[in-house]
């Protein structure tokens, strides 16, 4: 019996599939170059082209897509707040957008499969925004947006999971500037100020607003004072000691011992002329 003559596709279309060339048979299967009207090219068999692939893919997708608009349509969701945050979550994790490029797609950062096409998917796992102030947030910055990593947080919530935060440690707590700021009552900017001036953290975290325990050089040459095994800026010593910062600077521009500088009382004249005396 003559063997059957392949027919040859080349040319022919299928719905959004061209014919390119014949690639090759697999047992009694053949397998041709297909190109898409996106621009994919697949190798398709031709069984599956006659009956039913009319697209390397892209068709269903977009009909997934529109299936997840119509189905937020229908719930009267679309526009909501929940679910322009579904939106740019997947615009973020764009590797073509720059924000996708440096800090989601390029560190691995991705929307799970479930949730990508499927907004009700995701609106039904984390449910409506507490409120206004509240945005999607990853408990996990090193994992993606999925199932048990996403929730509703407020700005605040948020800057305290950056992976970049500035962790500050003292007295045995290590704390965000955020939540040192909340607990000493300084603000935010107050503390990163300080820090980048070169003040101590116990400078920092423990001065009042407006101290500055450098004197008056606004922090360029800081003037320290040690004593009993504690070098301190004067102001602190003042602080500490009950006595006002100018008196004990007064002492020392005059020649006092520090020890004497710091413990005699107010009123007391220099050891040092009683010696000479």
């Amino acid at each position: 019996m003559p063997r059957k003559q392949r027919e040859d596709l080349t040319g022919r279309k299928f719905g959004r599939l061209t014919v390119l060339s014949f690639a090759f048979r697999k047992k009694s299967a053949y397998y041709w170059n297909c190109v898409c009207e996106c621009g994919t090219e697949k190798q398709i068999a031709v069984t599956n082209l006659i009956q039913s692939t009319k697209s390397c893919g892209c068709w269903a997708k977009e009909v997934y897509k529109r299936d997840a608009k119509l189905r937020a349509w229908k719930h009267g969701l679309e526009g909501t707040k929940e679910y322009r945050a579904w939106q740019g979550m997947k615009n973020r994790c764009n590797p073509d957008s720059n924000a996708g490029r440096s800090n989601y797609y390029g560190r691995g950062i991705s929307v799970c499969d479930e949730w990508k096409n499927d907004f009700m998917a995701f609106y039904n796992h984390i449910g409506p925004a507490p409120s206004e102030k509240h945005s999607v947030d990853r408990i996990d910055n090193d994992r993606g947006y999925e199932p048990g990593n996403v929730r509703w947080a407020t700005n605040k919530e948020q800057c305290r999971n950056k992976s970049d935060n500035h962790y500050i440690e003292f007295k045995g707590e290590k704390l965000t500037v955020i939540e040192w700021s909340e607990r000493i009552g300084i603000e935010e900017s107050a503390i990163r100020s300080r820090l980048r001036r070169g003040w101590t953290v116990e400078q920092t975290l423990t001065l009042p607003i407006n101290a500055n325990p450098f004197g008056r050089n606004n922090g360029r040459t800081p003037r320290c004072v040690e004593f009993n095994g504690e070098s301190l800026p004067i102001p602190v010593w003042a602080k500490k000691l009950g006595m006002k910062d100018h008196l004990i600077r007064s002492r020392l521009k005059d020649g006092w011992p520090v020890e004497s500088a710091l413990t005699l009382p107010v009123g007391s004249e220099n050891p040092l002329k009683r010696q000479k005396s």
